[in-house]
């Protein structure tokens, strides 16, 4: 919900008024703390994918803003290990995220991602021996799109 839709839920159901600055700051507070309890369970969680396969699938996306999201999830389970906002998915920045991961969880078994070049060459430094796969879903839709837009574009078409 956006935040006018939060005020209105907590005067309509509660009798309570808060501003929307005020529903800002109350969320960037519970996400602090989320992710505080989030890093709290690492070590129970590096010791988990010690015992385990683990394998993490990296992604960023940027939605049109100033930042790209960037994720950091285990491939067994789809928890999301770690996730940051970064200005750019460039492999500097790549390279510190892998950083914080092998910091808190250790080092993965293999690592999945998409085709970009800043994350095959953040791999290749960070997790030096460690497989790097390609995403079955990007793979596919670069194919669909690069490969076989010729084809399909006609049949698209009206």
């Amino acid at each position: 919900m956006q935040r006018k839709e939060i005020q209105y839920r907590l005067l309509k159901d509660h009798g309570l008024y808060i501003s929307t600055g005020s529903i800002s700051e109350l969320s960037l507070k519970g996400l602090a703390y989320l992710e505080q309890c989030h890093f709290n369970q690492a070590e129970n969680l590096a010791a988990y994918y010690r015992k385990n396969c683990f394998i993490i699938h990296l992604d960023g996306t940027n939605e049109g803003g100033m930042y790209n999201h960037f994720v950091v999830r285990d491939g067994r389970t789809g928890n999301v290990l770690y996730a940051e906002k970064i200005v750019s998915e460039s492999e500097k920045s790549i390279r510190a995220i892998l950083v914080k991961v092998k910091m808190l969880f250790g080092v993965p078994d293999a690592v999945i991602s998409d085709m970009s070049p800043a994350i095959i060459k953040a791999v290749k430094v960070e997790l030096l021996d460690i497989p790097h796969h390609l995403c079955h879903f990007h793979f596919l839709k670069a194919v669909g799109v690069s490969v076989l837009e010729k084809h399909h574009k006609p049949v698209r078409s009206p």
